[in-house]
């Protein structure tokens, strides 16, 4: 707790009066307390913050936490993120000034050779072997000095465990099994057929097969199987329930940008109406709410514009 209370956010923008460069830092929490005996720790954002953490699905980079998982140097884990957003365009030229700050070692490593061997390189390192880019970096130099770093960055193949990929093909099959009704689980003609198509055509084609087969078949149920598993008679089915779900979800999203618009409104009422108070009153406090309810405003204008162009480019009918 007294780590993160501890640290900050570095933030680099043009000041509006001067349009020169500025830098701003900024707390994550301003309030932190542990309930004693709980457990439990209370924190309270920053709320300078606040517009940034609304907006982290939109301007950040996202990937899984298992590409981090086994890192052990919290320097690897930043640079990966660092890289993670150009791994697209293959490289990334960084300078060692904005590297420090951006990792929070100014005044640290004076010497280029201790922050490569300390840092870099052990970051190289367990980027490597631990997560799902490939990098390595060469110098760049101004003169004589090093200056920065060019890093060439490579998506890489998931490394498979194979240990685990027969673990999972084995529960992958009796998770198949399971959706055999009890009658015809233990018959050897059903358990070859599921293996064979199992093995050609996965998971999913062999599932549908067996409900369509469960839902459909009269007499012979092996038989029936077997030819659902062949013609693959489970496909329409398939597509039903897709076209089903894709519905559901079509309403839903629906739903979701009527009450962002909705909240928009108010909270667009809402300032409206505070400033125009503030200006009859003379009230600098209300002009404060103003100003606090247009970064709310801002934030989740953000999410609902970006959720409608995703919906529009889902389904181009709404």
């Amino acid at each position: 707790m007294d780590t993160l209370f501890s640290r900050h956010l570095v933030i680099h923008d043009i000041d509006e009066e001067t349009g020169k460069p500025e830098v701003i830092k900024i707390r994550w929490i301003n309030e932190a307390s542990y309930v004693d005996g709980s457990g439990n720790i209370k924190i309270v954002f920053s709320r300078r913050i606040i517009p940034y953490i609304s907006q982290l699905e939109i301007k950040f980079t996202p990937y899984l936490l298992k590409q981090i998982s086994k890192m052990t140097s919290v320097h690897a884990i930043r640079i990966y993120e660092l890289l993670a957003q150009y791994v697209t365009y293959g490289k990334r030229e960084i300078s060692i000034d904005w590297l420090k700050n951006t990792l929070q070692l100014e005044g640290e490593y004076p010497r280029i050779y201790d922050l490569k061997e300390r840092v870099i390189d052990v970051a190289v390192d367990q980027i490597n072997k631990y997560s799902d880019i490939n990098v390595n970096y060469t110098n760049i130099k101004t003169g004589r000095a090093i200056t920065g770093f060019l890093f060439t960055i490579n998506k890489t193949k998931p490394k498979i465990d194979e240990a685990a990929k027969v673990e999972n093909n084995n529960t992958d099959f009796k998770t198949l099994l399971a959706f055999v009704p009890d009658a015809h689980r233990a018959k050897k003609s059903v358990i070859a057929a599921l293996e064979s198509s199992e093995k050609k055509h996965g998971f999913d084609y062999v599932k549908r097969n067996i409900l369509y087969s469960n839902a459909n078949a009269a007499k012979s149920y092996a038989g029936f199987l077997n030819s659902a598993l062949k013609q693959d008679w489970g496909h329409d089915l398939e597509l039903e329930q897709k076209e089903a779900i894709e519905g559901k979800q079509t309403v839903h999203a629906a739903e979701k940008l009527n009450k962002m618009a909705a909240e928009l409104r108010e909270l667009a009422g809402e300032i409206k109406s505070l400033q125009h108070n503030s200006k009859l009153t003379h009230d600098a406090a209300l002009w404060n709410q103003a100003e606090t309810l247009k970064q709310k405003y801002f934030a989740l204008e953000t999410l609902y514009q970006a959720a409608k162009q995703n919906e529009e480019v889902t389904n181009p009918t709404l």
